[in-house]
């Protein structure tokens, strides 16, 4: 299981959600979720407002585990037009837990931060997709159908999908880093920002002419995916 104290928080957002547990409902009300990553281990947590925490945590959406009193349980997840929905079974009785997201919020923000850049209200229809989108699979392809940060999924109002990678920088994956500096600045890129995780770093570019973010996953030395990003990561 990812310790939830090294893992980095990509997405946090507001939402709705309701527990059952063999057609009993737990909870109904209002939730926080989180999208975190250590490594190639991506997590999505849920806090309850009963202070009730669930951490789906895999290589991608489909092979989810969840961590319960008695051990650690497989979880199906299934993406539906308006909502998230995971099950996984607990002492042979079946747990759902249905999740509506109503705003995506920047997942590191300061005091001092404008307020328009609080949170950005979502879709009703985008909502099962961009949750199937923070636990997708990480990959280093450069098809747009195989985003290394999930399936792509527009949720502000730029012309961007965030998780596509980038065409045009498409033939810097698998080049060494420290060598495509300068051709990335060459480009009309600009260093923003680095995080560091257990196996690998993630670097934040802006590219000067449209503004637009770009992240770049760095693994053993070499680009191994470079996807848009959300503008809060370039500021």
């Amino acid at each position: 299981m990812m310790s939830s104290a090294s893992a980095e928080t990509l997405v946090r957002a507001q939402g709705r959600c309701k527990l059952t547990s063999s057609n009993y409902r737990v909870f109904d009300g209002h939730c926080i979720v989180k999208q975190k990553q250590q490594g190639n281990t991506m997590a999505f947590v849920v806090e309850l407002d009963n202070d009730s925490k669930y951490r789906f945590y895999g290589p991608n959406k489909d092979s989810l585990q969840v961590e319960a009193y008695d051990g650690i349980h497989n979880v199906r997840f299934d993406e539906q037009p308006d909502k998230g929905v995971f099950t996984w079974q607990v002492d042979r009785e079946t747990n759902r837990l249905s999740v509506r997201l109503d705003s995506q919020q920047p997942a590191n923000v300061t005091h001092d931060d404008q307020k328009t850049s609080a949170g950005t209200v979502l879709a009703g229809a985008a909502v099962g997709a961009l949750i199937g989108a923070m636990l997708g699979t990480h990959r280093t392809s450069s098809s747009s159908s195989n985003s290394p940060f999930g399936r792509p999924v527009n949720v502000s109002s730029t012309n961007v999908r965030i998780g596509e990678p980038v065409d045009n920088l498409a033939d810097f994956v698998g080049a060494r880093a420290g060598q495509a500096e300068s051709d990335l600045r060459d480009r009309g890129y600009e260093y923003r920002r680095a995080n560091q995780q257990a196996d690998s770093a993630i670097s934040y570019w802006l590219e000067t002419r449209t503004r637009n973010c770009v992240a770049i996953r760095t693994t053993d030395g070499r680009y191994a995916a470079i996807i848009y990003a959300e503008k809060f990561n370039c500021r």
